[in-house]
């Protein structure tokens, strides 16, 4: 397309040299005559201003004392109806500008006495722009034509005959010619047909074509009316109207308009571009006619004829710009209501293979800058200015859509292919995902990357930093950014990340959800907060709970705490090495170093309360029990009891929870003040503030009153009383102290 309208630079040209000739050029008068005869001159007086000479007959026409055309020939046939008859004829048509004429030559011409007009015939030669220092330009301009008509009282030489031009390798025709030589306007007025041969053999003809033609030599411009159309090899260019810009004095081409149904298809390997709008401009380098850029404007297209990864641009304007001396895009530009629609899957056969279940991606804002790789056309990157969308359309059924927003996107594509590499978004960024059956997960922040896979092409990682914020349906989260491995469904959290459900909220250094997996996982100073049935966030949490490392599976409700974990609320706390919670089910298990620590209603958190310690605890939600095995140790402000197992039942009462009743099991050893107790088994009786103790058999130890065993001793823990029960196995016996 670059060289078409380079070449068009230069019949512009001949467009002058058509309308020189037609100023220049004069009616073609044919006498009557038999062949092989030449009918004898009539003998009349010369016209005022008109020479006879010898062998020659010269007139000129003057304005203002100015010479504005001068006719000389050298043979005067005479006057014949008012009408001066001369043969080889040589004119000079002056212009405005000093020193600057047209020359025209014929071989015959006559000019009316009356009109003053003067009509050239046969063999009409016009030579434009004759420098009067007597020098010739290297490329001469010629119009030859068989007839052409000067009106002095118009001001203006026209011909209905066809009219040929020629300069160099420029050359054309048309259907008549319109020339008025004081505004220096050149009509062609139907037929126009121009042609510039190659400068190389293995290049093509460049042809244009259109039912009008206007040529004002001041300024330079040429302008084409109706069905334009240029041709060079595999390349088009049609419009309705179109206009040429040359710039003086040397004439080279500026720039090209064309408007009304514009459109250009370049088939040229390094373009192969097609751009459609209502106006385009070619606008070339200066000095020069290399092509700089093409600018389309109102409702633009320019779309590729390759398969490239961008299919589409549309605009309300769209710059193309080439580099010096080169056919290829180096950039596209579109401003107003910029799209660009890109083909993410690579072609096989007839069909496209959309990778990562993505068919396209279409990209708005209000500019978009493509940018392409020198000589192959390539996509290099895609900048999108302004308040911009990235949509990725799904290609097939069961995969989400992805739409991203920010104040900037940038797309970078491979060096070697059209693959999409990575894109980045910055300032107000916002990423969209929804699901086939409508659920939309969205997250935001300051500014996103996105990798892909070099071999698959497919969508691998995501990659957002400053005031992360990610949002589902019932989840919240937070951080200072986040990481999103999209294989795996992976979100990674880093910079004191929080995440809040329906269920409680966790935040820790940082922390890991994947979605397929339902999984959170979390590291370093967790914490976590679990709000009461049914009050969800923003309601006072009722448990906390902190460990080194957290795993919560979300659909399930099971929390796994490890690494100094600790579980506590109003007046209850639990250390472990490993806690799990299951939020559903309404259970947890505590292993390894497990102590719980139990305040009474009304006790200050620094008073000593009642600390159990053991290597495993399991607590029942609707049981209200709870189970501690493995060298359990229980200390109270009365006492201490050690065994190998201890059940102990609660009881939730006015909003308060409190001890039941407590059964420890194996190896029973409860000491208290000046007491000490031993059995295989020891309930604790809440509400009658008693331990019954049996199995062993029990026996009491009291360091003042001496021992006492039986069947099953009572002790009341209140009173410090000791009730004893016997049976035939096992007799009551009651050892005392004797004070000396």
């Amino acid at each position: 397309m670059r060289r078409n309208l380079l070449k068009l630079g230069r019949i512009i040209p001949l467009l002058v040299v058509v309308s020189v000739a037609g100023a220049v050029c004069i009616s073609y008068y044919r006498s009557t005559r038999t062949p092989g005869t030449r009918p004898a001159p009539l003998v009349e007086s010369l016209p005022e201003g008109a020479t006879d000479l010898i062998e020659g007959f010269s007139v000129s026409h003057s304005e203002q004392g100015k010479t504005t055309i001068e006719v000389t020939a050298k043979v005067q046939l005479g006057l014949q109806d008012d009408k001066s008859l001369l043969e080889q004829v040589k004119a000079r048509v002056f212009r405005k500008q000093e020193g600057q004429f047209d020359t025209i030559t014929s071989l015959r011409c006559e000019v009316d006495q009356v009109s003053k007009d003067v009509v050239f015939l046969e063999n009409v030669v016009v030579t434009l722009d004759t420098p009067d220092d007597g020098g010739a330009e290297s490329i001469p301009a010629i119009v030859r034509a068989e007839r052409m008509t000067y009106s002095r009282s118009r001001d203006r030489v026209t011909s209905e005959a066809a009219v040929s031009f020629e300069r160099g390798r420029m050359s054309g025709s048309s259907q008549g010619l319109v020339y008025h030589p004081r505004s220096g306007v050149i009509v062609l007025p139907s037929e126009v047909d121009l042609r510039v041969a190659p400068a190389q053999e293995q290049d093509h003809l460049l042809r244009i074509r259109a039912d009008s033609l206007k040529f004002h030599k001041r300024s330079g411009r040429v302008a084409l009316r109706s069905n334009v159309r240029v041709e060079k090899g595999p390349t088009r260019l049609t419009a309705d109207e179109m206009r040429a810009f040359f710039a003086t004095p040397a004439w080279t081409l500026s720039r090209i308009q064309a408007r009304g149904r514009v459109r250009s298809r370049s088939l040229d390997p390094a373009a192969m571009i097609e751009v459609r709008a209502d106006r385009l401009h070619y606008l070339f380098e200066e000095g020069t006619d290399g092509l700089d850029k093409v600018v389309a404007r109102g409702n633009a297209v320019a779309r590729p004829l390759t398969d490239r990864s961008l299919r589409e641009l549309s605009a309300r304007v769209i710059t193309v710009s080439l580099p010096p001396r080169s056919q290829s895009v180096r950039r596209l530009t579109a401003v107003g209501d910029a799209r660009v629609r890109f083909q993410a899957g690579t072609r096989t056969g007839r069909s496209h293979q959309p990778p990562d279940g993505i068919s396209r991606r279409i990209l708005t804002s209000p500019r978009i800058h493509a940018h392409f790789r020198p000589e192959t056309g390539r996509l290099s990157r895609v900048e999108a200015l302004g308040p911009s969308t990235l949509e990725e359309l799904p290609g097939g059924p069961g995969e989400e859509k992805r739409r991203l927003s920010a104040r900037a996107l940038r797309l970078f594509y491979g060096d070697d292919s059209e693959k999409l590499e990575r894109f980045t978004a910055d300032r107000e960024v916002k990423l969209e995902f929804t699901s086939p059956s409508g659920i939309v997960r969205e997250t935001s922040s300051h500014h996103l990357t996105a990798l892909f896979d070099g071999q698959t092409d497919r969508l691998s990682e995501i990659r957002q930093t400053g005031n992360f914020n990610y949002r589902e349906p019932g989840r919240q989260a937070w951080s200072d950014s986040a990481t999103h491995r999209v294989d795996s469904s992976l979100i990674r959290l880093e910079g004191r990340p929080k995440v809040t459900d329906a269920r409680g909220e966790t935040e820790a250094d940082m922390i890991e959800f994947y979605r397929d997996r339902h999984l959170l996982k979390a590291q370093g100073e967790v914490r976590s907060a679990y709000f009461g049935a049914g009050e969800g966030p923003g309601a006072h949490p009722v448990v906390f709970a902190s460990a080194r490392f957290m795993e919560y599976r979300t659909r399930e409700g099971i929390g796994h705490y490890r690494k100094n974990a600790r579980l506590w609320q109003k007046d209850r706390v639990l250390y472990a090495d490993d806690i799990r919670l299951n939020r559903l089910k309404g259970t947890l298990v505590a292993t390894g170093g497990v102590t719980n620590l139990f305040h009474r209603p009304g006790e200050a958190e620094s008073s000593p309360g009642t600390m159990v310690r053991s290597e495993k605890m399991t607590y029942e939600e609707a049981t209200r029990k709870i189970v501690y095995e493995d060298g359990v140790a229980t200390t109270t402000p009365d006492g201490r009891l050690q065994s190998d197992r201890l059940q102990v039942f609660l009881r939730r009462e006015k909003g308060r929870t409190s001890v039941e009743k407590a059964l420890a099991e194996g190896n029973v050893r409860m000491a208290q003040p000046d007491r000490t107790s031993f059995s295989q088994w020891a309930e604790y009786r809440g509400q009658e503030g008693k331990v019954v103790l049996w199995g062993g058999p029990p026996q009491v130890v009291d360091n003042a009153r001496g021992s006492t065993t039986g069947a099953r001793l009572t002790i009341d823990i209140g009173g410090g009383s000791v009730a004893v029960e016997g049976n035939t196995r096992n007799r009551a016996v009651t050892t005392q102290r004797l004070s000396r």
